[in-house]
């Protein structure tokens, strides 16, 4: 039903909606794709071209192949087109972060879409004061951690996977889209349990600068997570110039001092803030009779709550939240923590099949 200050289209064609809406009517699209070392990205469709800011460099690790670039150009989301994507030239060892992939793809179907075929096919009043929020979606990658791994996690780009016990791993996890969680200061003990099973995963999500030697050594890609604590261009820099693949903003950071930093890093967002990682238990040196359990909470002399979680290494570890809880980002990449929660907490909310 339209309402008093909603965006009306005027057009001539009756049948827009069948056009927009059903799948064999999509368009067919060429998108021409240019990697080159040392050159910028461009991507190009019907007179349109877009290109990256940054020069493709070459991969120290694991580079991108051909076949995640026509993953990444097929996703479509609500524009109705079938591309199929075209190497005018591609380098073989390239590294290519999928937020500039991301960016970029957005960016061109967004032309097409608005100013060469929504605009022009469907004779719809080129009136410029008029709205179009819903058909210039940025497209922006939403990740999940969660503590317990399933299948039927939909509804996020990137899952990331911290295990409550890394010495007896979900023996369900088989999917190799998955990014492993591995927490800060992780002694040698720890690295050997990791080196064990780690290619079943996409890759490393870390919270420790030690993860970046341990990623070339074994030539493993690396999400940068919270606890690289970036918080300007020079840090951002020297991650990548290291060919890490994400990279997260530092907690301490305003949105609107990351969005001047880069569009390309990823925010905390509906989530509890984590406040402390003990390496050591703080309650018993007695592991024979401890009772603690996995998840658990802690009142100070304030009655303030804390959510506590815990996890195993070669030895118990502890992670401490804050109660208060970040509010949901939109507009950015975003990051959601739901590792303090179990599986029967998403399955009951709406983080399984659907988003939140």
């Amino acid at each position: 039903n339209v309402k008093i200050g909603d965006d009306v289209r005027l057009t001539k064609k009756v049948d827009l909606y069948d056009c927009l809406g059903v799948k064999s009517k999509k368009k067919d699209i060429d998108v021409h794709v240019y990697i080159k070392e040392n050159e910028k990205i461009s991507l190009s469709a019907l007179g349109e071209t877009v290109v990256s800011s940054e020069v493709v460099m070459s991969a120290k690790t694991a580079s991108a192949t051909k076949d995640e670039v026509i993953s990444n150009l097929n996703k479509t989301d609500i524009y109705p087109f079938k591309i199929t994507p075209v190497f005018d030239e591609f380098f073989e060892n390239a590294f290519i972060p999928k937020s500039v992939l991301n960016k970029l793809r957005a960016e061109l179907y967004h032309k097409l879409f608005y100013k060469k075929i929504y605009k022009n096919a469907y004779n719809i009043e080129k009136y410029e004061n008029i709205s179009t929020n819903k058909y210039s979606v940025q497209n922006y990658n939403n990740t999940v951690i969660v503590s317990e791994y399933s299948d039927n996690i939909i509804g996020f780009d990137n899952v990331i996977y911290a295990p409550l016990d890394y010495n007896n791993l979900d023996k369900n996890l088989t999917n190799n889209n998955v990014w492993l969680y591995l927490p800060p200061f992780m002694s040698y003990g720890d690295i050997e349990i990791v080196k064990g099973y780690i290619n079943k995963f996409k890759g490393v999500y870390a919270d420790g600068v030690w993860a970046i030697e341990f990623c070339k050594d074994l030539g493993l890609r690396l999400f940068a997570g919270v606890g690289f604590n970036v918080f300007n261009s020079i840090d951002l820099n020297a991650l990548y110039s290291e060919n890490v693949y994400n990279v997260c903003a530092s907690k301490e950071l305003s949105l609107s001092d990351i969005k001047n930093l880069s569009s390309n890093l990823f925010v905390l967002s509906d989530s509890s803030i984590e406040i402390m990682d003990l390496i050591y238990c703080p309650f018993s040196k007695n592991c024979k009779n401890c009772e603690i359990i996995d998840n658990f909470e802690l009142v100070d002399s304030e009655g303030r709550t804390f959510k506590v979680k815990r996890y195993k290494t070669t030895d118990c570890r502890f992670k401490v939240y804050n109660s208060a809880k970040i509010k949901k980002q939109i507009n950015v990449n975003t990051i959601t923590d739901l590792s303090i929660l179990n599986i029967n907490d998403y399955t009951n909310g709406n983080y399984i099949k659907g988003v939140k």
